[in-house]
């Protein structure tokens, strides 16, 4: 996996690997009036996604969603924050 790629887990209650249809992401920051980027998931293996090329250039606390199709009638959506730490070149 490169380095900006993520992982995505779906798993049960028990922890175990979950089959589920498809996984996308949404980041935004809206602090920076970034609106939501939509990136989808690649399939690995059951249970396990790949979301490529997510490259977040700007510092700041973003917002994402994991939005989760289980089946063609039920999803999840998870949701949270996450902060980018600014590099110094120095």
């Amino acid at each position: 996996m490169s380095e900006h790629s993520r992982a995505v887990f779906a798993e049960d209650s028990d922890g175990r690997p979950r089959e589920v249809v498809e996984v996308t992401l949404w980041v935004s920051n809206p602090e920076l009036s970034v609106a939501p980027l939509q990136r989808p998931a690649q399939r690995l293996q059951t249970g396990r996604w790949r979301v490529p090329d997510l490259v977040l250039a700007l510092p700041g606390a973003w917002h994402f969603e994991v939005d989760v199709l289980i089946s063609d009638f039920a999803g999840e959506t998870l949701e949270g924050r996450f902060k980018v730490e600014e590099i110094s070149t120095e």
